[in-house]
């Protein structure tokens, strides 16, 4: 392990990431597009520790959220449960999602005013059994909502009517929510 090294390294790719915003943003603006934001793409993010994470990368996230103010972090699919103390430190957390796997009420807990995102996996939608699909969704209403599920990567051989299905199970969850 190279710990200077690896900061070098994630430093250039920060700079890269903050100089490619900046030239996105002020491009937009130019369209009359304001864009106050940045969201990281942690979608690697279990191939390290949490005190590799705390360590090398989430400096680089707090220099994002300070830069912009607000702050995304998407996390595929995956387990974020490991992270979440990590990421509760960075201010401005405004969004964040995760798999289900993921502790949800803690996630909850912690981010009460961030817009949550559950990335429902493409796997679970085309196999799971519809009322393991409803379990899964029930268990996000109860833990995590108020929440968006993400139906993303969808296979093409995944049924329509599946699809229709499970949106109309969120709809009932929703409804039985704000109902």
């Amino acid at each position: 392990l190279r710990p200077a090294t690896a900061r070098r390294v994630f430093s250039c790719v920060a700079r890269t990431m903050l100089d490619g915003a900046q030239r996105l943003y002020a491009r937009q603006r130019r369209s009359g597009i304001k864009v106050r934001h940045f969201t990281v793409s942690n979608c690697v993010v279990n191939m390290v520790s949490p005190a590799q994470y705390r360590e090398f990368l989430l400096p680089f996230n707090r220099v994002f959220a300070r830069e912009y103010g607000v702050l995304g972090i998407h996390n595929c699919a995956w387990n974020a449960t490991p992270w979440l103390a990590e990421y509760a430190r960075i201010p401005g957390v405004a969004y964040v999602d995760m798999g289900i796997e993921s502790d949800l009420a803690r996630a909850r807990a912690l981010f009460p005013q961030a817009r949550r995102g559950l990335m429902y996996t493409p796997m679970d939608l085309a196999t799971k059994p519809i009322e393991g699909i409803r379990a899964d969704l029930r268990r996000v209403a109860e833990e995590y909502a108020p929440c968006d599920v993400v139906f993303a990567d969808i296979e093409a051989g995944t049924p329509d009517a599946r699809v229709r299905e499970a949106v109309e199970i969120c709809r009932e969850l929703s409804a039985g929510r704000n109902g």
